[in-house]
């Protein structure tokens, strides 16, 4: 968590105090590294707050420090702090989904509900095995299982919260309010479906006639080659990646689809990729998603293997790339604003300044402002053509939408000719990922 956002929003907290007590886990920083503090909650307490979120899920909503009823739905946020309207294209996207949320709240209750079951089982085994050699791997189930568990009753309890009207067998209508990303994603306020997991977005959509869900294939990895053309740098590994089923890949890594692509988008992003013997060394991206995911004692295999996998494209494009931004890029690209600070724009219209940063994080920065600036851009283009095409859109999902109707190809068409992405393609999937 960046240093202002924690004085804006926590002025008066005592973190140290919280920590010493035991009520908030805290990570280390790091400057160098370009690492932020990180803050989690304890298992016990996160525990007994979703068992109480669960008891009052239809519980009138009241403000924190006034118990009056709380007033009105959640809406959008169509400018930032300064009053500074966002841009036409993400105001116009938010406008057309906004009123449109539906949700099937009994099949989303239901699954909850099995998911609670499921951790009571997971408590039991996980005090049965205390003091075991199984005790590890058992609490990091568990506390994994939890922490997907909160994530659907939290999206539940927002949607919950701005419910506008009940439909036929438990489908509700309600209120879908978001706000900006720095890049000009849309992000759900409060997380809502966003955050809820595949198999809670399937329970929560079931039950709904003519719904659909679409992504945008390998819509990074694609806007990438286009990007890394655009700077003269050579796209053939990705080229390759791109026509090969992504099995393939995390397979020669020896990793889940998941993980692979999840290390793979870092690395895009600007994440660290050194040698295989300085790997103890550093605390980055990479390692910790594989460490989560391996554990200590499997790390350096699984990291040599991606290493091995990802060193030709990270050593000819990627680096290059990365340094490309940050110098000549920028230097076209940048314009001196307010303060004599400088500022860049992406595809979608938002505003980076990039004087708030270190050189060293510029990379990172520019990679994901310049790489989601443009899924948005094809995103909110094809939401705003709906009433056009006659579908509705229901949801954003950053890089898809969730719709009423089917998306037809004259849309996809018009959307990749108002934004210069010829290269983009829509596909359906079902809600856990399955290509239907």
């Amino acid at each position: 968590m960046p240093s202002k956002l924690i004085e804006r929003c926590s002025r008066n907290a005592d973190i140290r105090a919280l920590e010493r007590e035991g009520l908030l886990e805290v990570s280390r920083y790091s400057r160098k590294e370009g690492k932020c503090r990180e803050f989690r909650v304890p298992l016990p307490i996160l525990r007994e707050y979703l068992r109480l979120v669960m008891q009052h899920l239809d519980a009138p909503r009241v403000e924190l420090f006034d118990p009056r009823p709380a007033g009105g739905l959640l809406r959008s946020v169509y400018s930032d702090e300064s009053g500074h309207a966002y841009p036409v294209l993400l105001r116009r996207a938010t406008g057309v989904i906004e009123p449109n949320g539906l949700w099937n709240l009994k099949a989303s209750r239901s699954f909850l509900e099995e998911q609670k079951a499921a951790l009571e089982k997971l408590e039991e085994r996980l005090e049965a095995c205390f003091g075991s050699p199984y005790y590890p791997q058992t609490l990091h189930t568990y506390e994994r299982a939890l922490r997907r568990f909160a994530h659907d009753v939290m999206g539940v309890n927002a949607i919950l919260a701005n419910r506008t009207g009940e439909l036929r067998d438990g489908v509700i209508r309600y209120r879908v309010p978001y706000i900006p990303t720095l890049t000009g994603r849309l992000s759900f306020i409060g997380g809502g479906a966003q955050s809820c997991t595949r198999e809670m977005k399937a329970a929560g959509y079931s039950g709904i006639p003519d719904i659909h869900n679409y992504d945008l294939v390998s819509s990074q990895a694609v806007i990438l080659v286009d990007l890394l053309a655009e700077a003269g740098l050579p796209t053939d590994w990705l080229g390759e990646y791109l026509v090969t089923p992504k099995e393939c890949y995390a397979a020669l890594a020896g990793l889940s689809v998941d993980v692979w692509k999840t290390c793979l988008y870092a690395v895009f992003m600007g994440a660290e990729l050194p040698e295989p013997s300085q790997l103890h060394l550093g605390r980055g991206e990479v390692r910790r998603v594989l460490l989560k995911a391996v554990g200590e004692e499997g790390l350096l295999a699984a990291y040599s293997r991606f290493y091995e996998v990802v060193k030709p494209f990270y050593e000819k494009s990627l680096k290059p790339w990365h340094r490309h931004l940050r110098g000549r890029w920028l230097k076209e690209n940048g314009r001196v604003g307010r303060g004599g600070k400088k500022y860049v724009r992406n595809a979608v219209g938002m505003t980076l300044c990039v004087s708030e940063y270190r050189l060293s994080e510029l990379p990172r920065k520019l990679a994901a402002f310049l790489l989601q600036g443009k899924e948005a851009y094809f995103i909110h283009t094809l939401t705003v053509l709906s009433h056009k095409y006659g579908f509705i859109v229901v949801a954003n999902e950053h890089d898809g939408l969730v719709t009423l109707g089917e998306i037809p190809e004259e849309a996809v068409e018009e959307a990749r000719k108002r934004t210069g992405m010829g290269y983009a393609r829509l596909q359906e999937k079902d809600f856990v990922g399955k290509r239907s």
